[in-house]
């Protein structure tokens, strides 16, 4: 009798544990979206960032700018499912990134226009770090989101 009520009671914790587990599922797949825009805003910054100080242009920069605002847009529609709280600083950290792109002086060469920025970039890129790691990305992707900053 006795063996029979351990048994049964495993069973129960492992059905319940499936349940469990099955509700994270939904949880996993809206961390995964987020995870995933999160990838996207790192690779517009990644552009922005690879652009060639010697030769780069303004236009270039207003693009990748641009790309970066809209890699934003997919992040916060994602993290309204994650419940993100990163969310306000990375905004606010692409919202000055914009801003120093757009001080940025008419008559400024593109490498002039970089060193302008990076303090802003560097910004932006600490506050999509930090947004990786509270939803532990790492985990959730099983990638190391860890390359950006250095």
């Amino acid at each position: 009798m006795r063996k029979t009520g351990v048994i049964l009671v495993g069973l129960a914790l492992l059905v319940g544990g499936g349940a469990v587990a099955c509700g994270d599922d939904d949880d996993a797949s809206a961390e995964e979206q987020y995870c995933e825009a999160l990838d996207g805003l790192e690779a517009s910054i990644a552009e922005l960032t690879a652009l060639d100080p010697a030769t780069a242009s303004i236009d270039q920069i207003d693009e990748a700018r641009d790309d970066i605002r809209s890699s934003l847009e997919d992040v916060d529609a994602a993290a309204e499912d994650v419940g993100s709280e990163r969310i306000d600083e990375l905004d606010g950290a692409v919202e000055d990134l914009e801003g120093a792109v757009d001080d940025v002086s008419g008559d400024a060469t593109g490498p002039e226009a970089l060193e302008e920025i990076a303090p802003s970039v560097q910004t932006v890129e600490q506050s999509v770090q930090a947004a990786f790691e509270e939803v532990d990305c790492a985990a959730v992707t099983g990638e190391d989101t860890t390359d950006t900053v250095e």
